[in-house]
């Protein structure tokens, strides 16, 4: 990861990611595909958003090796349909062959956000 490809959120998180919960319990990642989605109208309404965030202590990221940040970038990816982000990013986490000490320093946080007035 070059130093340019990413924005300060907070002073300890270093991934932010979005994803859709749609009326049927579908989730999408993708912002363009809300206009594209087929079915009922219920199915099309957006519930909730739902974010995700990794963060890391700032004194454990600056041991990190520029690999080790590579590898930590890539396990913690972007949101796939039909998963919520905390069910990926943990799974690819605890897959990954970084360090022990790495891997349970790093702190993964989702909340849903329900969009009021999408109620029936």
């Amino acid at each position: 990861m070059k130093e340019d490809d990413y924005d300060v959120a907070a002073a300890d998180v270093f991934r932010f990611e979005l994803a859709f919960l749609l009326g049927d319990g579908r989730i999408i990642p993708e912002v363009d595909r809300l206009f594209a989605v087929q079915g009922t109208p219920d199915a099309d309404r957006v519930r909730a958003v739902i974010v995700g965030l990794a963060s890391l202590d700032a004194r454990i990221r600056e041991r990190l090796t520029p690999e080790e940040m590579e590898e930590l970038s890539n396990a913690l990816g972007e949101a796939k349909d039909g998963q919520e982000l905390l069910q990926s990013w943990n799974g690819e986490l605890n897959q990954s062959s970084l360090p022990v000490q790495i891997k349970n320093s790093v702190r993964l946080y989702q909340r849903f956000f329900p969009i009021h007035g999408n109620n029936p």
